[in-house]
């Protein structure tokens, strides 16, 4: 499955384990928003969108079902991570790319392909 990705926001604040926001099109059929790269104790790993149930628990509202889906959607957002900060780094970030539309279609249909990560 064909997987693009957009970092939108990059943290560089050393309090928050939180270090980006991503976005990915699946397949080019549908869309999952507010993607996280998170450090932890092991290094970067991504989190899926959550809600809190009745329960006090955060449940993911989005998650791949195969062991293979998850690690093709992981490796997608990480490398799309690592190319933002290269970006950043060589001062290619645009300002555009830290805007999120409130239009999901309008986000991915404007994602040119040297900007995200497409997965075969």
């Amino acid at each position: 499955m064909k997987i693009s990705v957009r970092v939108h926001e990059v943290y560089d604040n050393e309090n928050s384990k939180v270090k980006g926001l991503a976005s990915a099109a699946l397949g080019g059929q549908f869309a999952v928003n507010g993607i996280k790269i998170v450090e932890g104790k092991k290094g970067l790993f991504v989190t899926m969108p959550s809600k809190l149930n009745d329960n006090g628990e955060y449940v993911d509202m989005f998650f791949p079902i195969t062991k293979d889906s998850r690690m093709q959607l992981n490796n997608a957002v990480l490398k799309a991570y690592e190319l933002k900060l290269e970006e950043i780094a060589n001062g290619e970030a645009q300002a555009e790319d830290n805007e999120q539309s409130d239009d999901v279609g309008e986000d991915f249909e404007e994602i040119p392909d040297d900007l995200g990560i497409n997965m075969p």
